[in-house]
Order: structure tokens, then sequence, then C-alpha cells
């Protein structure tokens, strides 16, 4: 009886998720899938701003990594941007806008 891998069971690693959140209301989403590079998708349906915000994140190691800038349009937006981390190094994201986040 011949030994392959056709046969065996494959683990694909589940994304991360996670609520992306202000003062207690939930602004939107946020999922990081694994893999190199590692890609983060954001959406954001309730925000009250437009304009241009940055994504960042903050790394297991303490760092904050900016992933891009994007635009909101009457509070709406989602974008999807490659992280150079891992995702299991990805502590919190957040969007920060010309007046702070």
């Amino acid at each position: 009886m011949a030994h392959g891998s056709a046969n065996q069971p494959s683990a694909t690693a589940r994304p991360v998720t996670g609520q992306l959140t202000s003062n207690g209301q939930t602004l939107g989403q946020v999922i990081i899938s694994s893999g190199s590079p590692s890609w983060m998708i954001m959406t954001v349906n309730e925000a009250k701003w437009s304009g241009v915000v940055w994504c960042e994140v903050s790394l297991a190691n303490g760092r904050i990594e900016t992933i891009g800038t994007f635009t909101l349009a009457n509070g709406y937006g989602s974008w999807i941007a490659p992280i150079k981390a891992a995702e299991s190094d990805v502590r919190s994201a957040r969007l920060v806008g010309a007046n702070g986040p």
C-alpha cells in the first residue's frame, strides 16, 4: 500500500476577526488572514466622519505599523491591504484621522 499525501487531511488556519469600536459603538469589522504576507480586510459602516484615515496595527513587540491610508465617505469604507507582520503578532487595529484616533 502506497503512502501519499492525497488522503491526508489538510489544516487551514482561520482568519482572526474583531469588531472595530469607538466609545462602545461598533463601527465595522477587521479580518486578518494567516499566510505570508498576512492580509487585513477592514469595513467601516457607522463612522461619523469622512475623509482620509490611517490604519495602524499594534504588534506583540510594542511596535506600531501603519498599514495604509484610506478614504471614508459619509462614514463608510472598506479596503484590503497586506501586513508585514504575522497575524499572530497583531494585537489591535485602529483608525486615525487628521484629529487623532
